[in-house]
């Protein structure tokens, strides 16, 4: 016998500029732990990142192009394993399936750039379910109050 739960994943779109079809990702916006997570997964970027070997600067004082290449290889791969983390699903492949964590967006990191973006999305999503779970439970007491 099996039991199936649901982990109630919300289905986000999200639309990049200059591409057609739209991305999705799924998250449950109302798990209790998300920021909880989010705050571990801020905390083993530090951690992790301070762990990588800079890279190595040749001759000519520019980085040498494999070493930099690892070196972003690996910082990329701390983000998006905290990411994921944070958030419970598998979400970086979609968020950064065109641009890395730290490609520069209108001034700032692209992580940040989509963290913001996501931000409002998830609130909008946790207060539906909020709002749709009080309004279950008030049916439910309702039942038991006395009149």
């Amino acid at each position: 016998m099996a039991v199936k739960l649901s982990r109630g994943l919300a289905k986000i779109e999200i639309n990049f500029d200059g591409v057609d079809e739209p991305e999705f990702i799924y998250v449950n916006p109302t798990d209790t732990k998300l920021l909880e997570r989010m705050k571990e997964a801020q905390k083993i970027i530090e951690e992790k990142a301070k762990a990588v070997e800079p890279y190595k600067l040749g001759e000519d004082g520019l980085p040498e192009a494999e070493d930099a290449i690892r070196y972003v290889n690996e910082t990329n791969k701390i983000v998006y394993d905290a990411i994921d983390y944070g958030f419970g699903s598998n979400v970086s492949a979609v968020l950064f399936k065109y641009l890395s964590p730290f490609a520069i967006v209108d001034g700032e990191y692209n992580v940040f750039a989509v963290l913001g973006a996501l931000t409002p999305e998830l609130e909008r999503i946790a207060k539906q379910n909020r709002d749709k779970a009080n309004k279950n439970v008030d049916k439910y007491l309702k039942k038991y109050q006395k009149k």
